[in-house]
């Protein structure tokens, strides 16, 4: 939410008045936090040296949205919020927040991989990045290395990126320890440039692998959305952090006292009981609420008139509960966790396709047109649009590119949910998720799809064992509240005992 509001703030630098502190911070090349050097960065653009300093605050090193993640970042450490900018003289090691590197003496489970996360920032062209996992007994190590070609002038590397290494693979993928025997190790990360052609050490840490009996979910488990469940959850890890034993390779089975505490049942399927309100809140909408969408024909101009058609109607498939991992098999799904769902997976636009970015996003900002709200002859109210693309698949004469959009801007949105077509490095279009957030927003007129702000009805809310009431539930979810500072220990264990689903 922070987040969000960040990048709301930095829309309206642009068009704040140059001042003589920003002035002066030119001369530094804007290294120094402060809102009218945001505003600045923002004007100097996308070629400015600076902003290949603020670049080095990100986690993530990407290529995608470089001034904004940049602008976001200069923002937060002017309120104080860190991370400070690495900087690329020599080589330098981001951390990840999410996921941290094997902490010292930190204790890891046999059996489990280790995902490594976070960035490599420097000032001459990376030409390797090593992970070493060696032995301080007699057991097999694990040592691991990316290559760079020179010439493509790489200085900003993260561990989970396949494009960039030779190799086309990530290292965070490449480096596996679930193999490896019980006993003592020493974790490194290490990297080379064409100027530093010595390993310089980034990062050093000694561990223990364990035999535990049961496995148990932790941090270095989430992708880069642990806080995000921890706020979700209100800091309570007994319902999100829980014991579980692997079925393939990315199915597995949670502990029945977990399971038979938090997944109950609602409207939309099996979900985790403190996420009830929010599915009951979106079913409400889907069964509340119509659409009629015209289609015109670009070639002719030939007009097919739509017909009132209730949301609920346009959910071909849905699922929710469904203990595994992600299909990358080394983060949790928040399928698990019963806080997501996914909806028309077997309509091909919805595929965890990234091309499916421009598809989807095309068709909607292009060719959808929203007409308003409008009165059928029966009194019924619905939102009318026009359809005057050519995408040939349809679903109760709706095109297919279109529908899960209508039903997250009318239904899901509404009731608090966030939606995986925003990934940025992937295009989740079947995902509807509460515990989880992406950069990228429903409402950023950049990169949002949003059409609708006004609405037929109030906003409702869930009042268990009563009648629906129409009271404003999204400030629940989607209202900022105050910071809950995670400082658990993810390697407890809940005190129940595992007995697995089967």
């Amino acid at each position: 939410m922070l987040t969000a509001c960040l990048v709301f703030l930095s829309a309206f630098l642009l068009f704040l008045p140059a001042s003589k502190a920003e002035d002066s911070a030119n001369g530094d090349r804007l290294t120094t936090p402060s809102a009218a050097n945001a505003a600045a960065l923002l004007r100097a653009g996308e070629t400015d040296p600076a902003l290949d300093y603020w670049d080095t605050a990100q986690a993530f090193a990407s290529t995608e949205y470089r001034l904004k993640k940049a602008t976001v970042a200069m923002l937060r450490n002017t309120l104080g919020l860190g991370p400070a900018p690495a900087g690329r003289e020599g080589i330098h090691f981001q951390a990840s927040l999410e996921n941290p590197l094997i902490a010292e003496g930190e204790e890891l489970q046999k059996r489990l991989d280790f995902n490594i996360r976070g960035s490599i920032y420097t000032g001459s062209p990376l030409t390797s990045v090593t992970a070493s996992f060696e032995s301080l007994g007699t057991a097999k190590g694990c040592t691991q290395t990316v290559t760079f070609d020179p010439a493509a002038n790489v200085r900003a590397y993260s561990l989970e990126n396949e494009t960039l290494p030779v190799e086309q693979k990530a290292l965070d993928s490449l480096f596996d320890i679930s193999g490896l025997s019980a006993g003592r190790y020493r974790f490194t990360l290490s990297a080379t440039t064409s100027a530093e052609t010595s390993p310089v050490k980034l990062y050093s840490a000694e561990c223990t692998i364990v035999d535990s009996k049961r496995l148990v979910l932790t941090q270095n488990k989430f992708d880069d959305n642990y806080l995000e469940a921890y706020r979700f959850f209100r800091g309570k890890l007994d319902q999100f952090i829980f014991h579980f034993s692997l079925k393939d390779t990315r199915s597995i089975a949670t502990e029945d006292a977990w399971r038979t505490t938090y997944i109950v049942e609602s409207s939309l399927g099996r979900v985790h009981s403190s996420a009830v309100p929010y599915f009951e809140t979106a079913n409400h909408y889907l069964e509340n609420t119509y659409v009629c969408v015209t289609l015109v024909n670009p070639k002719n101009g030939k007009q097919t008139d739509g017909r009132l058609t209730l949301l609920k109607d346009l959910i071909s498939k849905e699922t929710t509960y469904v203990p595994r991992f992600q299909s990358n098999l080394q983060y949790v799904s928040h399928h698990t966790l019963g806080t997501a769902i996914d909806v028309n997976d077997d309509m091909y636009p919805n595929k965890n396709i990234i091309t499916n970015h421009e598809l989807i996003g095309t068709d909607v900002k292009q060719n959808l047109v929203y007409n308003g709200i409008k009165t059928a002859d029966d009194g019924r109210q619905y939102y009318d649009f026009t359809y005057n693309g050519s995408y040939p698949g349809k679903f109760e004469r709706i095109p297919k590119t279109i529908i899960n959009y209508l039903l997250y801007e009318l239904a899901f949105y509404r009731a608090g949910f966030q939606w995986g077509y925003y990934y940025e490095t992937a295009c989740d279009a079947m995902h509807f998720t509460l515990s989880e957030n992406d950069i990228n927003r429903h409402m950023h007129s950049d990169i949002g799809l949003r059409e609708i702000y006004d609405y037929i009805e109030p906003e409702w809310t869930y009042v268990p064992g009563a009648s629906p009431s129409p009271e404003a539930v999204k400030s629940k979810h989607t209202t900022a509240e105050p910071e809950i500072t995670p400082t658990p220990d993810v390697s407890r264990t809940p005190e129940t005992d595992a007995t697995p689903e089967g």
